[in-house]
């Protein structure tokens, strides 16, 4: 194997795994808030759900262009990307906008709950 192709398998690989964590998290958050039966009927069925799909839409990728595949795809991930970081970047901006001023002006802040 090449550099270029470990390179890609590990990217893909902490993909999945970023992925798995974030599913994971839901998974558990549902199940400590509404019980873990409906929380393991959900993950069951979106399982089933996405192999469902991968058999019917799997062998069909092999026949889409693979340039117009990465356009579109890394189009889409780029304008998401960016909007998520834009909230990112705007909400910790304005979080830490107003911890300043209720610094400065602790009485105006006193009554505010804050975390």
């Amino acid at each position: 194997m090449t550099t270029g192709a470990v390179i890609l398998v590990l990217a893909a690989f902490l993909a999945s795994a970023v992925e798995a964590v974030e599913a994971l998290t839901v998974v558990l958050a549902v199940g400590l808030s509404r019980g873990w039966r409906a929380s393991l009927i959900g993950a069951g069925s979106a399982t089933l759900a996405l192999a469902a799909l991968i058999a019917a839409f799997g062998p069909a990728l092999s026949l889409l262009p693979i340039n117009a595949l990465r356009l579109i795809v890394g189009t889409l991930l780029l304008i998401f990307g960016l909007q998520l970081a834009f909230k990112a970047v705007f909400l910790e901006g304005l979080e830490v906008a107003f911890v300043i001023y209720c610094r400065v002006n602790a009485t105006a802040c006193n009554s505010h709950d804050r975390r």
